[in-house]
């Protein structure tokens, strides 16, 4: 979710109901080591923070000033996703420029996502790859006729540019699958 559409507010209440009730020890116990092998640590501690400082979690709130600007900033990045990325049609395009990995350029990029539409929406194109080009066709005319029309709204590169730019500064400070040294 988070380099698609964004994590949403869901998301972030089930992280809040499960800390609350593992508790701050019992979690430390169970998944510090192995998120920090995963390189998840430093992404759940924002996630506890935020639980902590805005859903009343308040024992998982620190002191850090980092870390509080950094959770106010993921918070602000969720609000402005909405409920699954579903407040703004802006963040599915800006998941188009939001690379999975560093080697990935943003054609290699449009393509895998035009293939997630493709495959969502014709499920059959998994089997039958050969198609893929055909759905790329149809569901891109489709958009662009619809935008038209007046069906959907115009795409502005630049502040898709813009927020994508803000979107990957922030998942670089959550360290994603960065490991921690030893």
């Amino acid at each position: 979710h988070l380099n698609g559409e964004g994590i949403g507010l869901r998301h972030l209440c089930d992280w809040a109901v499960f800390i609350s009730d593992i508790g701050v020890e019992k979690f430390k116990e169970l998944f510090e080591e192995p998120l920090k092998e995963m390189g998840l640590w430093k992404f759940a501690l924002v996630l506890n923070h935020a639980c902590g400082r805005f859903l009343g979690c308040s024992e998982y709130v620190t002191e850090d000033e980092k870390m509080e600007e950094l959770s106010a900033t993921f918070l602000s990045d969720l609000f402005a996703g909405g409920n699954l990325g579903q407040k703004s049609d802006n963040r599915a395009h800006e998941a188009l420029a939001l690379s999975e990995s560093p080697d990935r350029s943003y054609i290699k990029n449009l393509f895998n996502s035009a293939n997630r539409i493709v495959y969502k929406n014709w499920g059959f194109c998994r089997k039958v790859k050969i198609l893929l080009p055909i759905g790329w066709l149809f569901f891109g005319l489709r958009y662009a006729f619809r935008s038209l029309k007046g069906e959907r709204p115009r795409i502005d590169l630049r502040e898709i540019k813009k927020e994508t730019v803000k979107r990957k500064d922030l998942y670089s400070q959550l360290q994603i699958f960065i490991k921690e040294d030893k």
